[in-house]
């Protein structure tokens, strides 16, 4: 394979081999969290933080390219029987994209107003590179919801956590005016309120979809005017934002209810996470803790931590 994984070259495609780069993918995101995101860090210089930023994209990079034929995610396949596992691949590998590249994401004139140049072009390439990922994220869904479809061909149980790391990362973007992302704010507008639709479809037999989705649409609503944007009114949260929808009644063709999906994905209370203190005062919320796993027990350095240690540099 390009990228060069010699030991599987010759094994044919199955679940075990899919299993061999899930594991690989998982170690990989592990050294991003521990690389950028531990206490440590804090000692290092920016330049530092950019190197091994670069470094930990150059690994990642290279668990892609070695991918075997029937697990790239980037190219159309007719394939089917490998298709859930696709999708598992490029879940997980655009949210370790957008967690490397998090850090990057916020106006770095402001909180290192003497980099250089070249400095901040790199910084603006990794910002995108962020964007991107949640973009492509979002793009692998349908643009009508359909949870059925969903919770067949993708990783269900996971779903949640993956669609709310895009949406941390597009209402982050949306907070700062889109200045990164040049091409038209408007356009992260539309790429949240698909996300936001997702959730709301998702909602009726997911507590956890519910809640995320009162909260994202609550910050849209918020960040939406910053760009000149506008979140359509049918994705609003319909009652008081304490309180969560009611889970719909079962019908007779099981069509909205939970017993339709015997095996529905149960989620964690996003609420049970702290908010953390980041350097954009409106997305102070659990969700940027949810997006790097920053919890008190892991040790983990905060994005804010880290700009602050850089500042006194």
């Amino acid at each position: 394979s390009p990228g060069g994984d010699t030991e599987v070259d010759n094994v044919a495609p199955n679940i075990g081999l899919f299993f061999l780069y899930v594991a690989k993918l998982s170690a990989l995101n592990d050294d991003i969290l521990r690389q950028l995101y531990r206490p440590p860090v804090l000692d290092q210089s920016w330049a530092s933080v950019q190197s091994m930023r670069s470094k930990c994209h150059e690994r990642l990079e290279r668990w892609r390219l070695a991918l075997p034929a029937i697990f790239d995610f980037t190219k159309s396949q007719q394939d089917r029987e490998y298709s859930r596992a696709r999708m598992c691949l490029a879940f997980s590998y655009y949210s370790s994209m957008m967690i490397m590249n998090r850090p990057f994401l916020c106006k770095m004139e402001r909180k290192m107003p003497n980099e250089s140049e070249r400095g901040r072009g790199i910084d603006q390439a990794n910002a995108v590179s962020c964007i991107s990922a949640a973009r492509s994220v979002i793009d692998l869904l349908p643009d009508q919801p359909n949870p059925v479809g969903m919770y067949e061909e993708t990783p269900w149980w996971n779903m949640v956590h993956h669609l709310m790391q895009a949406v941390t990362i597009l209402m982050l973007e949306l907070s700062v005016g889109a200045t990164h992302w040049r091409n038209s704010g408007k356009e992260l507008v539309h790429m949240a309120e698909k996300a936001v639709r997702w959730l709301q479809a998702m909602s009726s037999d997911d507590m956890a979809a519910s809640r995320a989705w009162r909260l994202s649409s609550e910050l849209l609503q918020k960040v939406a005017p910053r760009v000149g944007g506008r979140i359509d009114d049918r994705l609003r949260w319909p009652g008081p934002l304490d309180q969560d929808v009611p889970m719909e009644p079962a019908t007779q063709d099981g069509s909205g209810s939970s017993d339709y999906f015997p095996l529905s994905p149960i989620s964690g209370d996003y609420t049970e996470y702290e908010p953390v203190t980041t350097w954009e005062p409106l997305m102070f919320t659990s969700y940027d803790n949810y997006l790097f796993g920053s919890d008190p027990s892991t040790g983990q350095a905060s994005p804010s931590q880290l700009h602050q240690a850089q500042r006194r540099k």
